[in-house]
């Protein structure tokens, strides 16, 4: 009898989410699924690797555009690397490259420059965002939490926040399950908000 229930104990905690015993609530990893769903469920996980492109805004202290730079991103999901570039009139001005072994930057100015591990593993936080942070599954995070509403520059959704290797991401997705934008905090950028039109 004593067996059978070490037996039975043993399969049912097998049966039980792995998420909860990883500090991922089951309604972190509920939204989740919802949102990988949105963006296209299975076919999502079969992604290697993805380039985006658009503009990126800096503000001066009271809410001004102060400086408009394209950028192209190029993300590596097999070998977790990540490179970003920023153009001026047309032209690379600034790139950043990094995979789990450490990075470079690149500026127009001053040439190839080493960085250190902690700015490395900042510039690897792209992969915990938007649909990057989708595509490998909620087991790649630490931790997940749902924060509630949050209102993104007007834009309101559902705040998942997402936590990989120290770094925080907070997902905001739509009740479509959609992700509407993320925000996180780099040492370089400081808070770093960003919604999408069409994603």
């Amino acid at each position: 009898m004593k067996q059978k229930l070490v037996t039975l104990l043993f399969v049912l905690s097998a049966l039980l989410p792995t998420a909860l015993a990883e500090g991922i609530s089951a309604e972190a990893a509920d939204l989740f699924g919802q949102a990988v769903d949105a963006h296209g469920g299975e076919a999502l996980t079969g992604i290697k690797g993805y380039t985006d492109q658009g503009a990126m805004f800096t503000f001066g202290p009271t809410g001004e555009v102060v400086q408009e730079n394209a950028f192209r991103s190029y993300v590596d999901y097999a070998n977790r690397r990540v490179r970003s570039e920023l153009l001026q009139s047309g032209e690379l001005f600034v790139v950043q490259q990094a995979d789990s072994e450490g990075g470079y930057a690149w500026t127009a100015m001053a040439g190839e420059m080493p960085v250190t591990e902690a700015e490395a593993a900042e510039l690897l936080v792209t992969l915990s965002t938007g649909i990057h942070g989708l595509i490998g599954g909620i087991d790649e995070f630490d931790s997940a939490r749902v924060l509630g509403e949050l209102d993104f520059s007007g834009t309101i959704g559902t705040g998942l926040e997402l936590v990989r290797d120290g770094q925080a991401v907070t997902l905001l997705i739509g009740e479509d399950g959609r992700a509407l934008g993320d925000q996180y905090v780099t040492s370089q950028l400081g808070p770093v908000h960003n919604v999408y039109s069409d994603y």
